[in-house]
C-alpha cells in the first residue's frame, strides 16, 4: 500500500460520519434522512482526465470540489432539480508564501491545440441514483 498524504478514514468514523451527515441534512431540509443525499460516484476514467490535466501543468497539485445544483424551468417556476458536485483543478498560488496556507487558484480553462476549453467537470451521479444499498455508508436508518 502507498503511503497517504491524510491516512484513510476506519469504516467505524466513516459510518458514524455518514450517519450525522444523513441526521444534519434531515434536520436542515425537514426530511427523513433516509431520503438524504448521501454520495456521489465518480467514474475513475473522469478523475484520470483530470490527473492528466495535471500531469501537463506542474502547478496543479489538487482538486477542488463544488456542490451545485442544477434547475428546471416551467414558464416562469424554477424547481430545484439535481444536485452535481463539479470538479475544477486547482494550482499553487505563487503570491503565497510559506508559512502561510496555500488556498491554491481554480483553473477554469485551459488552452488544448490553440483552442480554449472549460475546465469545471461534471461526472457525478448522485446517490440514490446509483447507491451501493449495502454498504454500511448507505446506512438504513432504523
Amino acid at each position: 500500500m502507498s503511503e497517504f498524504t491524510h491516512p484513510p478514514v476506519p469504516e467505524a468514523d466513516a459510518v458514524a460520519w455518514t450517519t450525522n451527515w444523513r441526521n444534519y441534512y434531515g434536520s436542515i431540509t425537514g426530511t427523513n434522512p433516509d431520503n438524504a443525499l448521501r454520495a456521489f460516484k465518480i467514474p475513475l476514467e473522469d478523475l484520470q482526465t483530470l490527473v492528466d490535466m495535471a500531469k501537463g501543468d506542474a502547478n496543479i497539485d489538487s482538486v477542488r470540489a463544488y456542490l451545485a445544483l442544477t434547475e428546471d424551468r416551467v414558464g416562469d417556476v424554477v424547481n430545484a432539480s439535481e444536485v452535481h458536485i463539479v470538479l475544477v483543478p486547482v494550482a499553487k498560488n505563487p503570491n503565497i508564501l510559506p508559512p502561510e496556507p496555500d488556498p491554491g487558484i481554480d483553473i477554469l480553462q485551459a488552452t488544448i491545440v490553440g483552442k480554449t476549453v472549460s475546465t469545471i467537470m461534471d461526472f457525478t451521479t448522485p446517490c440514490p441514483a446509483l447507491c451501493d444499498f449495502q454498504s454500511p455508508l448507505y446506512g438504513r436508518i432504523k
